[in-house]
């Protein structure tokens, strides 16, 4: 089974200066919109559920959307 799995780098705030945004660091707002969309159109899954989809074919995946796997790629304060 394929799974989506985006990543961010981090989430900045919304004063942030434009040109410091790389497409991986959202602000706060687009975050936010970003989620809502994600929520409304996948089935967001824990790291367990995806090794399990991934790595075992017998596995069947109950969900009514597509699964998403939602990452950070840096322990950053501005992500908690």
């Amino acid at each position: 089974m394929k799974v989506l799995s985006i990543l961010w780098h981090s989430v900045e705030p919304d004063s942030i200066n434009p040109d410091f945004l790389t497409g991986s660091n959202p602000t706060a707002s687009q975050f936010r919109e970003q989620i809502e969309y994600i929520v409304d159109n996948y089935t967001p899954i824990s790291i367990r559920e995806f090794v399990d989809l991934i790595g075992t074919p017998s596995v069947a995946y109950r969900g009514t959307k597509p699964p998403v796997l939602l990452t950070f790629d840096d322990g950053f304060k501005n992500v908690v």
